[in-house]
């Protein structure tokens, strides 16, 4: 993956940083989950994230 390039999961983005490590940002809360020095690294990360925004939403009773 080239630096900066960012890779997109169902709920999750992944940017590869300057440094070699990767960051995990949560595409509903916006919130970075996890960074680590691998994406395999992330799962655990992203397993254990559970924010209301993403919860309303897929329950549909999100704000209107």
């Amino acid at each position: 993956m080239a630096q900066n390039e960012v890779q997109t999961t169902k709920e999750f983005a992944h940017r590869c940083n300057a440094d070699g490590s990767f960051d995990s940002i949560c595409l509903f809360c916006f919130h970075t989950v996890g960074t680590t020095m691998t994406e395999l690294e992330l799962l655990p990360f992203e397993d254990g994230h559970h924010c209301a925004t993403s919860n309303s939403t897929r329950n549909g009773s999100g704000p209107h």
